[in-house]
């Protein structure tokens, strides 16, 4: 799995990616790994504070975008919040397939527009 700490759309005045956090991942990307991610918990508070589109807050993954990607056994007992929009308590964005497994949302989730207590936006095949 290649972790990036942001996202692929647009950057801030300082050349920062500001569209995806996430518990574990902001965004999951690679084009010969497959994407596993498994046994997390997180706790605490997962944020975007500023932008209000293509924004992506996930307990885990804000932005997953791997085919094939797995989720299995993760737990998520945070504030999961966006000042925009696609917030999920597991992942904000999947533009792909994605396998959720016996995983856990207690969140208080927060956001505009396409939110969900296991995905906020599933575009491809949750």
């Amino acid at each position: 799995m290649e972790a990036v700490g942001g996202g692929s759309e647009g950057r801030d005045a300082f050349g920062i990616y500001r569209d995806g956090a996430g518990g574990v991942a902001g965004r999951t990307d690679g084009e010969k790994a497959t994407n596993i991610i498994f046994g997390c918990v997180v706790r605490g508070s997962v944020e975007i504070t500023e932008g209000t589109s293509n924004t992506y807050t996930g307990g885990i993954v804000g932005y997953e975008v791997k085919a094939g990607a797995q989720i299995t056994d993760c737990d998520v007992y945070a504030a999961v919040k966006s000042a925009g929009e696609r917030v999920g308590g597991i992942v904000g964005s999947n533009e792909s397939t994605l396998k959720v497994s016996r995983c856990e949302s207690s969140s208080t989730i927060k956001c505009s527009d396409n939110v969900g207590g296991v995905v906020g936006r599933a575009a491809g095949n949750s």
